[in-house]
């Protein structure tokens, strides 16, 4: 079995305004945001372009909906 876990990904224009990709993990989707809004926030035309939940068994779940409402929602504030 493997440990349950949160995965994601940020796209983003770079120091040099080319386009990259930072991924994520952390073992909450609460962490997984917490710490995905932390780094748009310092990049600049950052947005989630994936997030997924993989279960005990390996089995990979889409939340990037999820994930991008909750991280567009803290952003706000």
């Amino acid at each position: 079995m493997i440990k349950r876990h949160y995965a994601g990904s940020i796209s983003y224009d770079n120091d040099e305004g080319e386009w990259e990709d930072a991924m994520f993990m952390a073992f909450s989707i609460e962490d997984l945001c917490k710490d995905m809004k932390a780094f748009m926030s310092r990049r600049q035309n950052s947005e989630v372009h994936f997030a997924s939940y993989v279960d005990k068994w390996g089995k990979e779940h889409d939340i990037t909906n999820d994930v991008k409402e909750r991280i567009d929602v803290a952003l706000k504030k």
